[in-house]
């Protein structure tokens, strides 16, 4: 699911660039920040789902694409499930071929 500073990112209410505001929605994104505790986060987050599967502020029109280059030397490379960038979570499962 989205994290908050992410969609913080979008400035939602607070510098409303989007042409969209909602004070709730500014409040429950500032307290998904400030908490560690999983129920507390949880609530948050239902709650931020639900404004915006109401309100819908954005609709996100075109699919991420990512693209990695690396030298034919370096094996263990593998596309991650649901995008990411399998390089930097998984450093320690690289090596480079000795040919």
């Amino acid at each position: 699911f989205w994290e908050a500073s992410w969609l913080q990112r979008f400035r939602l209410g607070h510098a409303e660039i989007l042409g969209y505001s909602n004070r709730r929605l500014v409040d429950l994104l500032d307290q998904a920040t400030e908490t560690w505790i999983p129920q507390e986060q949880d609530r948050i987050y239902r709650e931020l789902a639900e404004i915006l599967r109401r309100d819908l502020p954005f609709t996100i029109l075109y699919p991420h694409v990512g693209f990695m280059a690396a030298h034919r030397r370096v094996r263990g490379l593998q596309s991650l499930p649901g995008g990411g960038d399998p390089v930097m979570r998984h450093m320690d499962q690289l090596w480079l071929d000795e040919d």
